[in-house]
């Protein structure tokens, strides 16, 4: 992405006796400044279709599209003001051709500055003509820390924790660790994060254990031949044993974007029986983007891949559907990483196990900005294990705030012949003086 300080230098008119030459040169001119609303020289210009798109203010995080004529192949890029290095703001595409002639404006992140921040745009055929967009994300009010979440299924079994709550770093929305459960039963996972490693402590009771995980710039990269022993909560007996190994990519942009999660297992023991063969299980999940937020995602599961004349492969996609600016945007201003539990809300399970904990402790980066409104699910099975499990059709996903603050969502997982609902319902901390914290919407 480009960008630097300032704006522009200002273009300058030469003087010129001759009356032709100098009409030519003040085209020019016009050409370079901020509010051109259609620039050409030699048959070169870049057109914004509606002139009043010069100027334009965001909603929070939600994009906002600027269409445009083109003569030839172009490139934007960005301009914050003097001083101003936090690098807010994302355009997509940063070039297109003639054919493609739309950006994407959108802010990473809302704006908790106590000011309005400004950024300039130039969408510019190289070495000739340009037009420039003043950009303006007004200033909102911090929302409230995320304390907690109960999730309650309504026509199935509840898959991962009924309660979650969340504990966060002094003066800042980064979790540090977060409790599943409640009472006896309550384990809390915490984090501490190094510049090439961290550690992950699981406590419950008076026992805990930690693993290391690979780290750099306050990401999480993953960890490796960690053993995961699961037991029968009753009697203490064994009933899963198997090592495990996570790793997770990321994009070559300023954004980091997280691109890829790859999980390898091999399982010795299921439902309590050692196995002969240990069978090994891969997983990826891909991540693709439409601008900052995820388009869809791809989820492949391969048994024994070590063995190709038993590999059985497993697909299923999940394509995202979002709501436009006339249907209502649903803004994500929770402080705590919580995405994947709306978009898949079937995957969590144990957390670290599946990909729950990671999402949590914000490991993989800023948490996206817009929730979905629906997600449309395909799949190709054919092991044994996909064969026997029933999968939804579709996820359909409705919000309630009490102002601007989520307080309630719910996921229903449309089966073919059921629809479950999912709905979990937050709490917030209550700043100190007033009142005690937790308090439910």
């Amino acid at each position: 992405m480009f960008g630097g300080a300032g704006t522009l230098p200002p273009s300058t008119i030469p003087t010129d006796m001759n009356m032709g030459r100098t009409l030519a040169n003040i085209t020019i001119a016009l050409c370079l400044t901020a509010l051109s609303a259609s620039c050409a020289h030699d048959n070169a210009y870049v057109d914004i279709d509606d002139p009043g798109m010069h100027d334009i203010e965001l909603s929070g995080t939600n994009p906002f599209t600027v269409n445009f004529r083109a003569s030839a192949e172009w490139y934007a890029r960005i301009f914050y003001e003097q001083g101003d290095t936090t690098r807010w703001l994302n355009v997509t595409p940063l070039s297109g051709s003639p054919n493609i002639t739309s950006v994407t404006i959108m802010a990473k992140s809302a704006n908790y500055t106590g000011s309005d921040r400004h950024a300039d745009v130039e969408i510019k055929l190289p070495g000739n003509v340009g037009t420039q967009i003043r950009v303006t994300q007004p200033a909102v009010a911090r929302p409230r820390q995320l304390s907690g979440i109960r999730r309650t299924l309504i026509g199935g079994t509840l898959d991962g924790p009924a309660e979650l709550s969340f504990e966060y770093a002094d003066e800042s929305d980064e979790v540090t660790s977060f409790t599943t459960g409640s009472g006896d039963g309550a384990v809390t996972y915490s984090v501490e994060k190094g510049s090439s490693s961290g550690t992950v402590t699981m406590a419950s009771g008076g026992s805990e254990s930690s693993f290391q995980i690979k780290m750099l710039d306050g990401r999480a990269y993953g960890y490796e031949n960690l053993e995961w022993s699961f037991a029968d909560a009753n009697t203490g007996i064994i009933l899963n044993r198997s090592t495990v190994s996570i790793s997770l990519s990321y994009d070559n942009s300023e954004d980091k974007l997280l691109q890829k999660i790859t999980r390898n297992e091999t399982m010795s023991m299921r439902n309590g029986e050692t196995l002969d063969t240990a069978q090994v299980i891969n997983e990826t999940f891909d991540y693709f983007y439409d601008n900052l937020r995820v388009d869809s995602i791809c989820h492949i599961t391969t048994y024994n891949p070590n063995d190709e004349a038993k590999m059985v492969q497993d697909t299923v996609q999940y394509k995202l559907n979002y709501p436009t600016q006339e249907t209502g945007y649903q803004d994500n201003n929770l402080t705590a990483n919580v995405w994947n539990i709306f978009v898949l809300p079937e995957a969590q399970g144990t957390p670290f196990y599946s990909l729950t904990g990671f999402w949590l402790l914000g490991l993989t980066g800023d948490p996206q900005s817009n929730f979905p409104e629906s997600a449309d699910i395909t799949t190709q099975i054919h092991s044994q294990e996909g064969l026997q499990t029933p999968w939804p059709t579709r996820y359909l996903y409705s919000y309630h705030r009490n102002g601007d603050e989520l307080s309630d969502a719910a996921t229903d997982i449309v089966f073919p012949s059921s629809t479950p609902r999912l709905t979990m319902t937050f709490s917030y901390e209550t700043p100190a003086g007033d009142g005690e914290e937790g308090d439910d919407i």
